[in-house]
């Protein structure tokens, strides 16, 4: 279909000793540097030297968007269009696709207008009119990185070229160059009743109003870069930032403070600028081959980007792999999703989980920070996106709010990968893991992720975030401790008997203990009680690996109404435990005592005496789960029918150790039945 050649195929695999046999036996080499625009400086080194290796294939150029005359974008690439070969219309039918509501997926864009998008299904869709130009080798070049094209084979391009046959005024049947979408989503908007089939691209469509974070660009005070960014269209700033991005960190890293800003002066236009100089960015070059080579099925974003992140650290781990290997129940995960914490603790327990065939990613390091707005700032995750982006060892999975990352109508809850970062510009790349709908590949402000990130997930009321997944054990020295709260049992700053005794809890299955909040108390017996038995216990119990609240009402003919409707006070959370015990026939000494809450000191006192592996026990306490944190996240609807009946921000759950560590000074470590908060343990 492409015409490639063996030549193509060795090059896509970078394999340079087979590059130069195949030169040596005579391989064709006209035009191979134009296919391949983005490959390592040796293998361009060798074939550069090969007669024709930069001729192109056709003169021509069809452009059937923004680059036609008097379009938004031709003026900024107009010294690549100066030859004018006249209006053409393509040979074959093929789908140019253009939406029936405005929108504009693209942060970087300013715009509100009718995105076209041309798809390779050639006989498909109408005969579709646009313009010729003669362009030369360097124009071509300009064009692969305003369209995000790296080469024939490689598959994550943004845009894909081909050469098509087009009719061309006063001139007939030309072969062209041209630039199609890697999307698939046009033509599912298309048979959603979304988007149409057109034969041109009017000015119309392609024009549209500033979305309301550009509006502060009409006053005077403008400068003339934000100004030369209002005028671009969407396409060319995001391709151009596409491509800086695809560079190696240690190119950004060779370059000096002051070339920057030289570099950024001697550009008015920075996203549009021939990229002749280093970039300024961090780009984690282990995902580079990675991008678009994972499509979520239904709901699964958070598990696919598991997949993806440990493809950037080398691993290859499928989304049935952790399916199977955790023995995740698919409702569960697919119905409401996953939340940050809830994807954190499936990547513990493939780090360092105790039961068999669990643990597929041994020596992994897993930290999850939550950017809830009290204790999350700006400034901080700049600093921490510079710092770990330097290591090719970190991945970050990133948790945000589609509709503000991405500045569209409407959106919600996603997972994906953060791929880079640019400091001087502020933006950060995306590698999507749902490229049908957002495209592979994709970039925001620094500020507009952050602020999908402050976003509070609606099924856990807290805010969204990141989480690093490396092969280093410690992270980068930041100031975003407080947003660390949710605790990985197999985290390095703990001693080997620490790691074994918080295991008991934070080993459990990850989709347990997820029962009504209000019937939180018997949830938190049954968590506590879940981490003391052992397999012939469950086996003598007939019980899988844990015990479950509904389990203990139904053993212990509880009273369902009344378990829903009051929260439960710590005598009678005594006695429910001493009958579980009993009828479990579980050898365990369970004692109601009052702490002294007089001082911070007095109550850790009383923990270290009472709880942790030492003392073999641990704690079942009644919180405030706000003041506990910190800050709001339980709130009540006073309006509601529930408002009357909730038990609010009272919350059991179960103290299990007492820490004292370089980084958690004195710290009580909670085990939580309500997992999609902070974490089974926090």
């Amino acid at each position: 279909k492409f015409g490639l050649s063996a030549l193509h195929v060795i090059i896509g695999a970078n394999d340079l000793a087979a590059i130069t046999s195949l030169l040596d036996a005579g391989a064709n080499c006209k035009g191979i540097l134009v296919d391949f625009p983005d490959v390592p400086s040796e293998v361009k080194d060798l074939l550069s030297t090969k007669p024709g290796a930069q001729e192109l294939a056709t003169e021509y150029y069809f452009t059937y968007g923004s680059l036609k005359i008097g379009f938004p974008n031709h003026e900024n690439e107009a010294k690549h269009l100066q030859k004018f070969a006249g209006k053409a219309t393509t040979v074959e039918q093929y789908p140019l696709v253009v939406p029936h509501e405005k929108s504009c997926t693209n942060p970087n864009c300013p715009f509100l207008h009718q995105q076209a998008s041309l798809v390779d299904n050639p006989g498909e869709g109408k005969h579709v009119q646009g313009e010729v130009f003669e362009v030369r080798t360097e124009d071509i070049v300009a064009f692969d990185k305003l369209e995000g094209f790296r080469g024939v084979i490689f598959n994550d391009n943004v845009y894909s070229r081909r050469i098509i046959d087009v009719d061309v005024e006063g001139k007939g049947t030309v072969s062209a160059y041209v630039y199609f979408t890697t999307s698939q989503e046009p033509m599912l908007q298309v048979a959603a009743g979304k988007a149409d089939f057109v034969s041109e691209y009017l000015l119309d469509m392609a024009k549209g109003e500033l979305k309301p974070q550009f509006e502060k660009l009409k006053d005077g005070k403008k400068s003339n870069r934000r100004a030369s960014l209002a005028r671009s269209n969407q396409r060319a700033s995001n391709r151009d930032f596409i491509s800086r991005m695809t560079m190696e960190t240690d190119q950004a890293n060779g370059m000096t403070d002051g070339k920057k800003t030289k570099s950024l002066q001697d550009h008015q236009n920075f996203f549009n600028r021939p990229l002749t100089q280093a970039p300024v960015c961090r780009f984690n070059s282990r995902l580079r081959n990675s991008i678009g080579s994972v499509q979520q099925t239904i709901n699964t974003c958070n598990i696919a980007s598991i997949t993806l992140a440990l493809k950037g650290l080398g691993f290859s781990c499928s989304v049935d792999d952790i399916f199977t290997s955790l023995r995740l129940p698919v409702g569960w995960v697919v119905d409401n999703g996953l939340t940050l914490a809830q994807v954190f603790n499936v990547l513990v327990k493939l780090s360092g989980s105790t039961y068999e065939g669990e643990q597929l990613l041994p020596n992994i390091s897993v930290e999850c920070y939550h950017f809830d707005k009290a204790v999350a700032n700006l400034a901080s995750f700049r600093d921490y996106l510079k710092l770990a982006l330097t290591k090719k060892e970190n991945v970050l999975i990133v948790n945000f709010n589609t509709k503000i990352a991405r500045g569209i109508p409407k959106g919600g809850g996603h997972f994906s990968v953060i791929s880079g970062y640019d400091d001087v510009t502020k933006m950060v790349s995306v590698a999507d893991v749902h490229p049908l709908k957002y495209t592979a590949h994709w970039a925001t402000s620094d500020e507009s992720l952050f602020d999908s990130m402050v976003d509070k997930d609606s099924s856990s009321k807290c805010a969204r975030g990141l989480i690093r997944v490396s092969l280093l054990t410690a992270g980068p020295n930041h100031n975003m401790e407080a947003c660390r709260r949710s605790v990985s049992f197999c985290d390095a700053m703990f001693d080997t008997t620490e790691q074994v005794w918080l295991s008991r809890w934070g080993d459990l299955p990850t989709h347990c203990f997820n029962s009504h909040t209000n019937m939180g108390g018997l949830q938190t017996i049954a968590l506590a009680l879940s981490g003391f038995l052992s397999e012939e216990d469950y086996e003598s119990i007939a019980l899988p690996n844990h015990v479950t609240a509904d389990f203990l009402a139904w053993t212990l003919s509880l009273n369902i109404t009344d378990l829903l409707s009051n929260t439960i006070d710590p005598q009678t959370i005594t006695d429910y435990t001493r009958s579980a015990c009993d009828a479990l026939s579980i050898n365990l000494s369970v004692n109601t005592q009052e702490a002294n809450l007089e001082s911070v000191d007095s109550l850790s006192e009383f923990f270290s005496n009472n709880i942790g592996g030492s003392e073999f026990g641990v704690a079942l306490v009644l919180v405030d789960i706000n003041k506990a944190l910190g800050f709001e996240i339980i709130s009540v609807d006073e309006g509601s029918e529930a408002a009357a009946l909730s038990h609010g921000c009272s919350h059991w759950c179960v103290v299990v150790s007492v820490v004292d560590t370089e980084r958690l000074t004195n710290t009580a470590i909670i085990a939580d039945p309500c997992m999609n908060r902070c974490g089974r343990l926090w």
